[in-house]
């Protein structure tokens, strides 16, 4: 895969999702919220994609945006973008946030396999959505088969992680002002370092350093399987253009 580069805006287009019936416009409720859906055509089960976004974007602006949806769907995988309860994700280490964010997504993730058969789930997340996505595999790793985050990770103190590693790839822009490698303080939170955070992840998954063939990109082997990959690259805070076209090779779709 070559190297990614920088999408500018997000592009809205015309929605692929199809009714969460019988709730409305392709909107689904469980006890502790809702999310928005997009199905490929003709699907009757398996992979599911979770896309969580980052501050001041909105599950439906996710689900219209083909550069994040279509190439999932292409692959043959529905993507569910759940509603943000207020203006934050609850985030581990931090005040962000009231609803329990892992239970959030426990119901997420049991509604699509009851109502729509599927069976494998990645999660994909920007910015403070990459913050839950790593929660997600830190705290629900035997539910999930990957995770790709972009620009955001553990917040301080760095948490501990229950259970086996699950494979990751994520990346970081070295000019990234609002989330930096070296972490920042926001309302009284402190963002961990990149590096540090990674290495909650090494340790937990007793990886291997391994060769990555992609430019700027480093790799792990981890017992049991997992691959962990982190990748730089010059630019500031923005989802990496071709990204959802990476994640479903990195997620193997």
């Amino acid at each position: 895969m070559g190297r990614v580069g920088v999408v500018g805006g997000m592009l809205a287009v015309a929605s692929m999702a199809m009714g969460c019936s019988p709730c409305p416009k392709g909107t689904c409720t469980v006890d502790l919220g809702e999310f928005q859906i997009a199905k490929p055509r003709g699907y009757k089960g398996g992979p599911a994609v979770v896309y969580l976004h980052g501050a001041g974007g909105s599950a439906e602006e996710s689900i219209d945006d083909d550069t994040i949806t279509q190439a999932f769907l292409d692959a043959g995988a529905m993507v569910a973008a759940p509603v943000m309860q207020g203006q934050t994700w609850t985030i581990q280490s931090t005040t962000f946030g009231g609803r329990d964010e892992m239970a959030f997504h426990d119901q997420i993730r049991a509604e699509l396999g009851d109502r729509f058969d599927a069976d494998t789930f990645f999660v994909a997340g920007f910015s403070l959505g990459a913050s839950v996505s790593w929660d997600l595999g830190c705290l629900r790793s035997a539910d999930y088969d990957g995770i790709y985050s972009m620009s955001g990770h553990f917040w301080l103190p760095l948490p501990g992680c229950e259970g086996a590693a699950v494979s990751h790839t994520h990346w970081h822009g070295t000019e990234d002002n609002t989330f930096p490698i070296e972490g920042e303080e926001y309302f009284g939170n402190l963002q961990g370092h990149l590096f540090d955070a990674w290495d909650v992840l090494v340790d937990r998954g007793s990886c291997t350093s391994t060769p990555s063939a992609r430019e700027g990109c480093q790799s792990w082997v981890c017992e049991g399987g997992a691959e962990l990959e982190r990748c730089l690259d010059d630019y500031p805070h923005r989802r990496p253009q071709g990204w959802a076209d990476d994640a479903v090779q990195a997620f193997g779709l």
